[in-house]
């Protein structure tokens, strides 16, 4: 995959959302291997032969119409560059931009393996998504995931404004040492805001059907259970530490709170 002299020299005028991933891999040489493209010491990676980049360029006219026809939702200004207006080394190159009720949001569309698991692919764009939603001032963002021939995800992320800062900064020492030609310290991993965000059926596992049959069983004796003591530390009165009889006891702790024990023989 080739691209034009002058998609190359934008992506050399700032950190942008892809630039996010690497800073936040985890990978010191990623990050200098990085550091050295934005410092015009090595050339631009050739991407012409790395199959995953040529099937995700591939499909990302895929993976659009799929989320329209999905959602119902149309993915605009497919490309665009924006450079934040109060961060000017920040940049990014859209995938497309959503309006929900009118909001834009930021769309981005992902190839990755089936095997990968939603919150794994989650944790690897969410730098990304963060960092073009700060770029753009959007405050969502729709992650579109084509895992092979195999699933589709749909994730919906809002913005973070801890972690987005968390990120900027990150992005900023980055970016001192790209113009000071300094190669950059090791970046201390940022653990990214991952919200549950997936259903599963675990009727497949014996081990949960083991004990939902338990939990069952006696669900309602446990309301009863819940009950009974409920009403037993009502009838301790307020001037009373202890109380007990019929095989159980209830003692009240200095900070007022009653607990129930069962009296042994």
């Amino acid at each position: 995959m080739s691209h034009p002299e002058a998609w190359h020299e934008w992506r050399l005028t700032g950190v942008g959302g892809s630039d996010q991933t690497i800073l936040h891999s985890d990978d010191p040489e990623r990050v200098h291997q990085l550091w050295l493209r934005k410092t015009r010491k090595s050339p631009p990676d050739d991407l012409s032969r790395v199959l995953a980049v040529a099937l995700g360029t591939h499909n990302e006219s895929f993976n659009i119409k799929w989320f329209e026809q999905e959602t119902g939702k149309q993915v605009l200004r497919n490309g665009d560059q924006v450079r934040c207006e109060s961060h000017s080394f920040l940049i990014c190159t859209l995938d497309g931009v959503v309006y929900d009720n009118g909001k834009p949001a930021v769309f981005e569309a992902k190839m990755c393996l089936p095997f990968l698991k939603s919150h794994e692919v989650l944790r690897k764009y969410m730098p990304q998504l963060q960092h073009n939603m700060f770029v753009t001032g959007y405050d969502k963002a729709y992650l579109s995931v084509l895992f092979a021939n195999v699933r589709y995800e749909l994730f919906e992320v809002n913005a973070d404004p801890i972690y987005q800062s968390q990120i900027v900064e990150v992005a900023r020492e980055f970016w001192e040492s790209v113009q000071t030609k300094t190669p950059p310290a090791r970046i201390d991993t940022i653990e990214p805001p991952i919200e549950p965000v997936r259903t599963v059926d675990m009727a497949m596992s014996n081990s949960w059907c083991a004990h939902a049959v338990t939990w069952l069983e006696h669900k309602s004796a446990a309301k009863k259970f819940n009950d009974a003591a409920s009403e037993l530390k009502k009838l301790v009165e307020p001037d009373v530490v202890e109380a007990y009889g019929a095989g159980i006891r209830a003692k009240r702790s200095k900070n007022g709170a009653i607990t129930i024990v069962e009296e042994k023989v």
